[in-house]
């Protein structure tokens, strides 16, 4: 059972024709707002559209001079609003067992994988939300966000699919006849269907019948209150009380309504979503565990391991400074064999290894970008995030976490002193990514720093850097 509340709204591209008909505005206007070319700013109650070009510089200058400031999907919420228009982001969903029920064990793996990607960069926005992180660090946070919601739900079908260590993207929801927007396609559902035994579908649920039992659930309650208490979205409980829910819930969104009321049972909610009644001896104890918890709680009593690096690396009740953002965004390690292994179960944002370090590891020989290519896959697949790989004269490759591979050639010049000069790589690549949040001019900025200092006999001048910089772009 997987379970997320969204700390940013998401929106998919494939949404924005249909919004941009409702708004009377071109789709790429709104499309805009999601790659952050463009924000919505308001100041004493009204509101602006604001051209951006993505850099530190004008993003400060905006956070400057205005009240409020909206990115992403909700930017195009709150320009929705303006219009008096209301767009229902997505702000929550589940996968419950009857996702399982109708894929394979590689589907449900794959699933499984997409969406753990959500849940931790989910948590790391929150966390970096929480910390007052600046703006161009969250815009690009939630975009990162609503990448990995995109490509849990149709993985093929995104600009940049997640890829296995083989190289070979993902199966998502669409490959089983799933959306997170509108529920099962039962087409699919009966052509991809693989099951020995007849399967067995949800029929259509009665979304008038489930907003009456809903409204009985919550009783003298406010909305709020009993969406606290089932662990679910407000904005979603809102949605079910009105009829408005687009999609089927899941049989676990059930469990958590039907554990926060004695009005109603969870055959009632289930029988009018169209799910098969339960038996009374058939109730899962961890299910009803996990209905009854919250996803916080959830994740306290699963990854304690991983929370307790969490805690470590976000200090969350200690003055906020932008040292302490930069702990929560950046965990890099540059270091060989089984020291680097070892701490990739925690996920650090940016592992440098070179190709001669990296063929160490796997026992062979790494001459050529493409060569490297595969292994630093397989360092992403163990828990990195980034992989960087130095390759000295030929110059470096970034395996990144959106799924692209970049390569940057080295700059011409005289090697004076390579002390120095991986350390170099890497501030240059964290300087790069926080000016725009953009990998390719992150790994041109790391390999322009690396080259300065070794080019230099000390460490690099921002002259040298600069020039090194220059013909790298060229």
């Amino acid at each position: 059972m997987i379970s997320v509340n969204l700390a940013t709204p998401v929106i998919f591209y494939k949404q924005l024709p249909g919004i941009a008909k409702k708004l009377d505005v071109d789709a790429d206007f709104l499309k805009g707002f999601l790659t952050n070319a463009r924000c919505y700013v308001e100041d004493a109650g009204k509101g602006e559209v604001l051209e951006l070009d993505n850099s530190a510089d004008t993003i400060t200058k905006v956070v400057a001079a205005h009240e409020k400031r909206f990115y992403g999907a909700e930017a195009i919420v709150e320009f929705a609003k303006s219009k008096g228009v209301d767009i229902l982001a997505l702000n929550h969903f589940e996968l419950g067992a009857d996702i399982s029920a109708h894929a394979t064990e590689d589907q449900v793996a794959n699933i499984t994988a997409l969406a753990a990607r959500v849940e931790r960069l989910n948590s790391r926005y929150k966390s970096l939300a929480r910390l007052e992180a600046p703006d161009v660090i969250l815009m690009n946070e939630a975009r990162m966000v609503r990448e990995a919601v995109e490509q849990l739900e149709d993985n093929s079908g995104t600009y940049s699919p997640a890829l296995d260590q083989n190289g070979v993207a993902y199966q998502s929801l669409k490959d089983i006849g799933y959306s997170l927007v509108t529920g099962w396609d039962k087409s699919v559902l009966e052509k991809n269907s693989n099951k020995d035994t007849e399967a067995t579908f949800p029929k259509e649920p009665d979304f008038q019948r489930l907003a009456s039992l809903v409204k009985k659930a919550i009783g003298t309650r406010t909305q709020g209150k009993f969406a606290f208490q089932a662990g679910l979205a407000r904005g979603y409980i809102s949605n079910l009380v009105n009829g408005n829910a687009k999609a089927q819930p899941t049989e676990n969104t059930l469990k958590k309504i039907a554990s926060a009321t004695d009005a109603v049972t969870e055959n009632e909610l289930r029988i009018a979503c169209g799910y098969e009644p339960l038996p009374d001896d058939g109730k899962d104890k961890l299910s009803m565990q996990r209905a009854s918890m919250s996803d916080d709680a959830w994740q306290k009593d699963n990854v304690d391991a991983f929370l307790s690096f969490l805690n470590k690396t976000i200090p969350m009740s200690t003055p906020l400074s932008s040292t302490e953002i930069l702990q929560a965004l950046f965990n890099v390690v540059d270091a060989t064999r089984d020291l680097l292994m070892n701490v990739l179960k925690y996920h650090p944002f940016l592992i440098k290894p070179n190709n001669h370090e990296l063929g160490e590891i796997f026992g062979v020989t790494l001459k050529t970008r493409e060569e490297v290519i595969p292994y630093g896959r397989k360092l992403q697949e163990k828990g990195a995030r980034n992989v960087l790989i130095s390759m000295a004269g030929e110059g470096a490759v970034l395996i990144a976490e959106n799924g692209e591979v970049y390569s940057s050639p080295a700059p011409k010049g005289t090697l004076v002193n390579g002390v120095g000069a991986g350390d170099s790589m890497v501030a240059g690549f964290i300087t790069g990514y926080i000016r725009g949040g953009n990998y390719e001019e992150a790994l041109k900025s790391g390999t322009a720093a690396g080259s300065a200092t070794a080019f230099s006999e000390g460490l690099a001048s921002l002259e040298m850097y600069e020039k090194m910089l220059k013909q790298i772009s060229e």
